[in-house]
């Protein structure tokens, strides 16, 4: 049986991030990255995602400007923000 994937971006050390983990722990495949051009870039090499997963700690805005981006490469991917 193949897992979900989930795309996490988040801009904390990934190493013992609870969200990773809870998203583990309910059975998704989790691929995780500290920069928007890498997520960009695993948009392009994974295929299917589930949902893209993002969690920054420097504002809000960050977020929207990371989700405009990653809806212009694939606006298939459900974001959560």
């Amino acid at each position: 049986m193949t897992r979900e994937t989930i795309l996490y971006i988040s801009d904390q050390a990934t190493c013992g991030d609870s969200v990773s983990h809870s998203l583990e722990a309910a059975g998704y495949e989790v691929v995780s990255t500290k920069g928007t051009m890498q997520a960009i870039a695993l948009l392009f090499i994974l295929h299917p995602v589930a949902a893209a997963v993002l969690n920054s700690r420097e504002g809000v805005q960050t977020n929207w400007d990371v989700a405009r981006s990653l809806k212009a490469v694939r606006p298939d991917v459900p974001i959560v923000v």
